[in-house]
């Protein structure tokens, strides 16, 4: 889900700059307004940017460092890959993802069986 921004349109309306300071200095200048061209005044335009809005995807808060590392489950992005798909060998899902995956994600092909990788 999208959660607005904090600011309130007033705040936003607020940092937008004086309409004085929009467009050319010489006001003889040959260019005409909006208002002119209307006989209305227009509302200020207030720029939101997405960057700091806050969209919830169900996933756990992970670092960005860890989102797509090689280590990391290419299924969920974010728990580590700890199993390997049976005949393909590819090591590419946590167990939680590996419990519902027939086929491996990353070629397709059928699993026979998850193993679980041991380092030692």
């Amino acid at each position: 889900s999208f959660a607005p921004p904090s600011e309130s349109p007033s705040q936003l309306a607020a940092a937008a700059p004086d309409e004085d300071s929009i467009g050319p200095e010489d006001p003889s200048s040959d260019s005409v307004s909006d208002d002119a061209v209307s006989g209305e005044p227009q509302p200020a335009v207030a720029t939101v940017s997405l960057a700091n809005a806050d969209f919830d995807t169900g996933r756990a808060v992970v670092p960005e460092s860890t989102l797509g590392g090689e280590t990391t489950c290419i299924v969920c992005f974010t728990r580590p890959k700890t199993h390997i798909a049976v005949p393909c060998g590819h090591q590419c899902a946590c167990g939680a993802c590996a419990d519902r995956m027939r086929d491996c994600p990353y070629c397709r092909e059928p699993v026979m069986m998850w193993m679980l990788q041991r380092l030692v």
